[in-house]
């Protein structure tokens, strides 16, 4: 049951474009959560039951996530958005990597870092924070290196290609759609990069 209930928290979360579960938690009603029932018009982009400041109502009306987008659209199933986002996680090119091909760090300052990382086990430091505190990086090229980060990340898009769970044709036609949903008056972007 918790395994249910802990999928269907994560499902909601990439509904609503949190990048934390542990934002989402404080949203949703009780009831929402120990079910997993919260309504899907509620996560696109309407207010959920229990917000109540401005901030939070503000940050919910921001464009409807690409995953939601395709999930109304029954582009994907559920099953298949929860893949791509573990595929995601999983691709996401490791900080230390970026500070050696940089040439920010060498391949023992890394194995420093993720050394004492594990010392802190089940305590969670980032890579860049322990990096920093060593005097091994400095805030500019944790700054360049978490912004190639960003740039290397694989989009959810991609993510599906890679997994076989659309088609390419099909991925530039919602994405097409889904660029004039969120911005009508901008030309298209965005594009889905093959490997």
């Amino acid at each position: 049951m918790f395994l249910k209930t802990l999928w269907s928290l994560r499902l909601l979360c990439a509904l609503c474009g949190y990048e934390k579960d542990f934002q989402l938690k404080n949203k949703l009603t009780k009831q929402q959560l120990k079910t997993g029932t919260a309504n899907r018009k509620e996560l696109a982009g309407k207010i959920p039951h229990g917000i109540s400041n401005k901030e939070d109502k503000k940050m919910m009306k921001k464009p409807l996530p690409f995953g939601a987008f395709l999930l109304e659209k029954k582009l994907i199933t559920e099953k298949d958005l929860m893949d791509a986002l573990d595929f995601q996680a999983k691709s996401k090119t490791p900080v230390g990597k970026i500070a050696m091909l940089n040439g920010n760090l060498s391949q023992v300052q890394v194995l420093e870092i993720l050394d004492t990382q594990l010392g802190f086990y089940p305590l969670h430091f980032r890579f860049g924070e322990i990096g920093l505190q060593r005097g091994y990086l400095d805030q500019g090229n944790l700054s360049d290196i978490l912004e190639r980060q960003k740039i290397l990340r694989l989009y959810l898009g991609e993510a599906l290609l890679k997994l076989r769970k659309m088609e390419y044709e099909t991925a530039e036609r919602a994405l097409s759609e889904y660029e004039r949903l969120i911005s009508p008056d901008k030309l298209p972007v965005m594009s889905i990069r093959i490997f």
